[in-house]
């Protein structure tokens, strides 16, 4: 009994590291080149030594298809882009490449839920490239996210970046046309205007 249960081991760990790349149940931890102490985004975006743009190359060398999602994030306690993408097979895999030296870090586990971003990868007429740069037109700045989503029915890019005074916008370019849909004030503006949409409801109510 010992020996068939060691047998199943064997093929599983055989079966997962074909091609190279070792998808692994326990999802052990990563060690990246840039290590962080807090979750200041806006420091990601400086502290970053490789491009998005560079980062997506890389994820596309070890996992060709569409790229559908770009964030600079932290992972377990390193600075690394994470890149989503859609396979030709419809799963979806997240490519962790290294924020400081744009190399390949891990590849997470691949999901069976990419019929719905299969239909918009299809359906997007602009690529994920080119939508960055019509938001930097718009916002200049470093990106920190770019991620092609449906926005109530309408399919958009919606690209975080961190502006040259730190402060962080979101905008959204239209997937279609190429056009700007909506930018969105920074995160200290929007705390204004909901602090000043409650002053004035406190003095509709006092008078």
């Amino acid at each position: 009994m010992r020996k068939t249960v060691m047998l199943i081991g064997v093929v599983v760990v055989t079966v997962m590291a074909i091609g190279g790349l070792t998808v692994s149940s326990q999802q052990p931890k990563l060690t990246g080149s840039i290590a962080l102490k807090g979750n200041d985004e806006a420091e990601y975006a400086r502290m970053a030594k490789e491009s998005l743009d560079d980062a997506v190359k890389a994820a596309l060398q070890v996992v060709p298809g569409k790229v559908l999602e770009v964030e600079l994030e932290n992972e377990d306690g390193y600075l690394v882009y994470d890149v989503e993408i859609l396979k030709a097979d419809r799963q979806i895999v997240d490519v962790k490449i290294d924020a400081g030296t744009g190399k390949f870090l891990k590849l997470d586990n691949e999901r069976n839920d990419g019929e719905n971003e299969a239909k918009y990868a299809a359906k997007a007429k602009v690529s994920l490239d080119d939508a960055v740069k019509a938001a930097l037109q718009v916002v200049p700045g470093k990106v920190l996210e770019v991620e092609l989503e449906n926005e109530d029915g309408h399919l958009v890019y919606g690209v975080k970046i961190v502006k040259t005074d730190k402060q962080i916008a979101d905008v959204e370019i239209d997937a279609e046309t190429g056009k700007l849909l909506k930018q969105n004030n920074d995160d200290n503006d929007d705390d204004d205007d909901e602090e000043n949409s409650e002053n004035e409801d406190e003095e509709g109510g006092e008078r």
